[in-house]
């Protein structure tokens, strides 16, 4: 009786928690980012445990991204790349703590955290791979950031950050690979 009342505890909670998501979702895709913001941030104090609870955590943090807040999305993304449910996940939470750090003038946190999202078995290592490029061009860095749009350009001669790579060598002073 015991098991089975536990059981129905934590099936009620990861139902409670997937409505949540649901409704906080719709929100963010209506582009509402303050309201989405509060409703993961609820969602991810009231159901952490859940794995859409620690889904809200990432989702509360992009949230407060996209409305211009990136101190407050620095906790829940913090939070969120502590524990992430697969290496994908950790790379898109690590992709936008960068964000949130380098938009909070924290650039050598930034730094890190692209870092580590390119060593990540993940959808978006090009995407890192750009950030940290312009993260070390706007720093001074120019060899680094040399090397990062190069590399970049090797490994997605077609992806959607291509042209900018090949732009952003001309204006290093450097020839850019021939697009394919």
């Amino acid at each position: 009786l015991v098991a089975a009342g536990v059981r129905w505890y934590a099936q009620s909670r990861a139902e409670a928690s997937a409505r949540q998501f649901y409704g906080a979702n719709e929100l963010f895709k209506r582009e509402q980012w303050d309201q989405a913001q509060k409703d993961f941030a609820s969602l991810a104090s009231a159901y952490g445990g859940t794995p859409y609870g620690n889904l809200a955590k990432l989702y509360a943090g992009r949230a407060a991204l996209n409305a211009s807040k990136p101190g407050e999305a620095l906790p829940f993304l913090t939070e969120f790349v502590a524990s992430p449910p697969s290496p994908a996940f950790e790379q898109i939470g690590r992709i936008a703590l960068a964000r949130a750090l380098a938009d909070t003038s924290n650039v050598t946190g930034a730094r890190e955290q692209l870092d580590r999202a390119m060593l990540l078995d993940g959808p978006l290592k090009p995407e890192a791979m750009i950030r940290l490029a312009r993260i070390e061009e706007s720093d001074g860095s120019k060899e680094e950031s040399i090397e990062l749009y190069k590399q970049y350009l090797t490994d997605e001669p077609d992806g959607s950050a291509a042209p900018l790579a090949r732009a952003r060598l001309l204006a290093l002073g450097v020839q850019p690979p021939a697009a394919p």
